[in-house]
């Protein structure tokens, strides 16, 4: 391997949790522990419009050599937000306007029935951990769960991949 130099030295800078959470699409990685995951969630987060990541406290790091590589640099992008913990990161989207949408495999709406919720000027995608699902405090924190529907014998996507396809639904640019 032939590591690339460095181009430049700077500071992380966390944007406030109530300045990302005043964005119309937020995406929140909650306890996503996978820096890889992590960083093709930035990437799609970029590509589908999504002005906000949002990291809860227990999720891996966005900064990370293999998150940076995982968004392949795009993490410069969206506002970047760190270390909360989730009941603090969803009291702020509410506050914010924003419709709380949960990725669940027994969701209360599946994939094809998102648009009808699309009307809300403000959405926040919360994604959970990959081993472990959403936390009780996202359950209770969401307004609504939604589900992808899957064939036989699949009972589970990659939380990236999930993360990827439920952010084009509900994409402002899409």
């Amino acid at each position: 391997m032939n590591p690339q130099g460095v181009l430049a030295i700077a500071r992380f800078a966390d944007t406030p949790l109530p300045t990302a959470a005043g964005t119309s699409r937020v995406v929140v990685l909650e306890a996503v522990r996978d820096p890889g995951n992590a960083g093709a969630v930035v990437r799609s987060a970029v590509a589908a419009g999504f002005g906000a990541v949002i990291a809860t406290e227990g999720a891996t790091d966005l900064w990370s050599p293999k998150a940076l590589r995982g968004a392949a640099g795009l993490t410069f992008g969206p506002m970047v937000c760190r270390g909360h913990p989730t009941a603090a990161v969803l009291d702020a989207l509410a506050d914010a306007g924003h419709l709380r949408v949960r990725a669940a495999l027994g969701g209360d709406v599946v994939l094809d029935d998102l648009p009808q919720l699309l009307r809300s000027e403000r959405m926040a995608l919360v994604v959970g951990n990959e081993a472990h699902g959403s936390s009780d405090d996202a359950v209770a924190g969401t307004d609504v769960a939604v589900a992808i529907p899957m064939r036989h014998p699949v009972d589970s996507l990659n939380v990236a991949v999930a993360a990827a396809v439920l952010m084009y639904r509900m994409s402002p640019v899409a």
